[in-house]
């Protein structure tokens, strides 16, 4: 009897069910054939798919999981005597000839030994020109190169583009073993190419860090593989780019790289320390245009602000002028890059400007709070990860699930936890889970602020989308990295708190503040881990304003507490 493996029927099953499954709710598509031939890609697909936070996704991958690819079958073998005689006789030739071989050997090697053959002569033109050829072949390839093959183009944002996708880039490729690469400048000082050596050929990534929306538009023609940007995709890019790309909105193409304040920068000689939404509206449209109207010196305001390419421009002007109808003016100094505004600033006393967190560099960041009664908030780390603070923002790669593999891959590389300690290294926020000590906040609920005295709030909120109790993109995927940082604390306590926007009745407004707190509690459930209580806020304690579409995403959210 002999052992083959065949396809189990099961497994199969389970897995055509798991491609229509992906592609009706993420609109990805599941190569059923690597599946079987390539565990590498299956272990990948799987992974991913259970953290997005679909129950029937979920649910499929665990069966998944739990099935054998394979089943052991058994065939007869047929013993046939006439095959077995017919190769007894061959055995027997093939000694006799074996034999014959031997002895011509032994005869040649002798008359060689004894100078009756000359052979060197022969063998120095047979390997001559087969040493020239070898030297051909092994030259040593060199960067930078003109023969070298574009594999991945990146295009988009500057904020990301101008420092961690590069940083990103090259600890992709080391992941991927590879020791040698070079950039190279381009015409243009946003744009970039990282040669790389890798199987013995040169391969080329292209990086474009123009702002956010030519990330989009280079999408469409079809000149880009991913785009990089600094606010989430306009539904009318959305609409633009579904014919070719897909649904770009969907978890298996959104990708959240890592977390980014909207620092608004002074020069350090500044007396002011902070501001509020409105007079910060009011200063960049220009209707405060002197610093002593606002507690500082006898000087007129000089604008910095970013171009209208800019991702950053885009926060700034939805979450901050739009909210108060406000608009820039025209007396501002735009500019492409980060760092040049950043420095601009650092030596005009006069400046105030806005970039992002990691340009803050030899400037000071205002404090911002939304009304005079309101908090303050600095832009920390902990106040951006959570997104509490007014400015903070999203930073994201769009990636079509049906283009190019490598984009794919590089995109699944920067969500992990090895690209997100480069997101950290770089100065920006990673999505990592950490722990900070809570405090008593004025008119807060009570039992807020009994909470705020014996337990610590995590870094991350999940958000929801309007009317819905269902989680976001970025919640999808925080969702596994919640389950991983409580498994490994399993002695602490856990508190959900729901909040919601203020639009509608407020007791709706509470009831389904606590419903999605609630959603959240099912969830930990299922992986096995108890929460200790579940609070329903409703539209108090507001963190941003509520009349903009960005400030009320931001209010509807569950916050994390342990003790």
């Amino acid at each position: 009897m002999r052992a083959e493996k065949t396809i189990n029927p099961k497994f199969k099953k389970q897995l055509l069910l798991l491609k229509n499954c992906a592609k009706s709710e993420l609109d990805i598509e599941i190569s059923v054939h690597k599946m079987f031939s390539d565990k590498h890609y299956c272990l990948t697909v799987l992974s991913e798919l259970e953290g997005v936070g679909s129950d029937i996704l979920n649910d499929l991958v665990t069966v998944l999981k739990h099935t054998p690819v394979y089943i052991q079958s058994t065939t007869r073998n047929i013993e046939i005597t006439s095959k077995l005689k017919t190769t007894e006789k061959k055995s027997s030739l093939v000694v006799l000839l074996i034999s014959f071989i031997l002895i011509a050997l032994i005869a040649f090697f002798v008359s060689w030994q004894n100078g009756y053959l000359n052979i060197s002569a022969v063998n120095a033109k047979a390997t001559q020109p087969f040493s020239e050829q070898s030297a051909t072949i092994m030259k040593p390839l060199t960067l930078p190169s003109m023969q070298r093959t574009v594999k991945l183009r990146l295009h988009g944002s500057n904020t990301v583009g101008e420092e961690l996708a590069p940083a990103l880039l090259e600890a992709y490729l080391r992941s991927l073993s590879v020791t040698q690469m070079q950039w190279l400048q381009g015409d243009v000082a946003v744009e970039r190419e990282l040669q790389y050596i890798q199987h013995g050929k040169v391969h080329a990534i292209q990086l474009y860090a123009h702002g956010s929306s030519t990330g989009f538009q280079s999408l469409l023609n079809g000149s880009a593989d991913s785009a990089m940007s600094s606010r989430q995709i306009k539904v009318s890019e959305i609409e633009a780019l579904r014919a070719t790309k897909g649904d770009l909105s969907r978890s298996g193409q959104e990708y959240i790289v890592g977390l980014d304040g909207v620092a608004v920068i002074v020069n350090k000689n500044n007396p002011i320390a902070d501001i509020t939404s409105e007079q910060l509206a009011q200063v960049f449209s220009g209707e405060i245009d002197n610093w002593q109207q606002l507690g500082g010196q006898n000087l007129a305001i000089n604008l910095y602000a970013r171009d209208k390419n800019s991702g950053t421009w885009d926060t700034f002007n939805n979450l901050l002028l739009n909210v108060h109808n406000k608009q820039l003016s025209e007396q501002s100094l735009r500019f492409e890059s980060s760092s040049e505004l950043s420095n601009n600033v650092s030596q005009d006393i006069a400046a105030i400007g806005f970039i992002g967190l990691p340009y803050v560099n030899n400037n000071k960041a205002l404090a911002i709070s939304e009304t005079p009664e309101s908090m303050v908030i600095y832009p920390t780390r902990f106040s951006v990860s959570t997104e509490d603070y007014l400015l903070s923002r999203r930073l994201y790669m769009y990636t079509p699930s049906s283009g190019n593999q490598m984009a794919q891959q590089f995109s699944r590389f920067v969500i992990s936890d090895e690209g997100q300690r480069i997101v950290e290294k770089v100065g920006l926020v990673s999505q990592n889970i950490k722990l900070e000590d809570a405090s008593v906040i004025k008119n807060a609920p009570q039992n807020y602020n009994d909470y705020a005295q014996i337990a610590s709030r995590l870094s991350v909120n999940f958000r929801f989308t309007s009317g819905k109790n269902e989680l976001d993109n970025k919640g999808k995927r925080d969702i596994q990295r919640l389950v991983d940082y409580l498994t490994k604390h399993r002695g602490k306590r856990v508190v959900l708190m729901g909040f919601s926007d203020s639009l509608g009745d407020p007791k709706m407004k509470t009831s389904l503040s606590l419903v999605r707190a609630k959603k959240l509690e099912k969830t930990l459930n299922r992986y096995g881990l108890n929460v200790t209580a579940v609070e329903g806020f409703g539209a108090q304690l507001p963190i941003a304003s509520n009349k903009s579409s960005i400030g009320r995403s931001k209010n509807r959210r569950v916050e994390v507490w342990v003790f």
